[in-house]
């Protein structure tokens, strides 16, 4: 029994919060009036579940879950006293423009009207304030942005400087290159025709022994 006890006390509350989220979406003076009936019906309820649990024998993690639940149901109960103050506000504006209100209940509807406006400025004023350091923000953004531009084309730069540079030693080696090809081909030809020289040298040196030999 005390099982389905808190499960009906979840339930419960669980509709009391879906209930204040649709009473944030309502405009109308009515519907709100129905809505803040139901939740307070339903608040009820919920406290005179929580008392017959608490009259039972409950265990360890019953009672647990009990006090997080009493916990929830008191945060809901004190949103559900906010908007009942707001709609009471609204029922009174709307009766001191129609004039149902005199005496001390007008002037006492007109001072929570006052109140209502200056809370209205003070939350135009904070938004105001919150799009300023907004665009303040961006802007430094921008500024932090344009100057790591900056950096990326000094970067680029300084890289096309470098491309050039090693462009242009890659142009000077490769002319030193040819160079050295020629000179070794020079090399190579005159060692050539130093060995034919030197072999020619040869040939015409054993032939000179030879007669000489021979003459003897």
């Amino acid at each position: 029994m005390n099982d389905n006890s808190t499960k009906h006390l979840k339930s419960l509350i669980l509709n009391i919060t879906t209930k204040l989220n649709e009473l944030e979406m309502i405009t109308d003076l009515y519907q709100a009036t129905q809505q803040l009936n139901d939740i307070k019906k339903k608040i009820e309820d919920a406290n005179n579940e929580i008392q017959e649990i608490n009259d039972g024998d409950l265990s360890k993690p019953l009672l647990n879950t009990l006090k997080s639940d009493e916990q929830e149901l008191k945060v809901l109960q004190t949103k559900y006293k906010k908007q009942l103050d707001k709609w009471e506000r609204e029922r009174n504006r709307q009766k001191l423009i129609s004039g149902e209100l005199t005496g001390a209940d007008a002037l006492k509807a007109q001072r929570e009207m006052g109140l209502d406006n200056i809370k209205e400025v003070d939350n135009q004023g904070l938004i105001i304030d919150s799009i300023g350091e907004n665009i303040k923000g961006a802007n430094a953004n921008l500024v932090n942005i344009n100057n790591e531009l900056q950096d990326q084309g000094e970067q680029m730069n300084r890289i096309q400087e470098k491309t050039l540079e090693t462009e242009t030693q890659v142009k000077q080696t490769g002319k030193i290159m040819v160079r050295m090809e020629g000179r070794a081909k020079c090399i190579q030809i005159i060692t050539f025709i130093a060995v034919v020289v030197l072999g020619l040298f040869d040939i015409v040196w054993i032939v000179f022994l030879i007669i000489r030999n021979f003459k003897k």
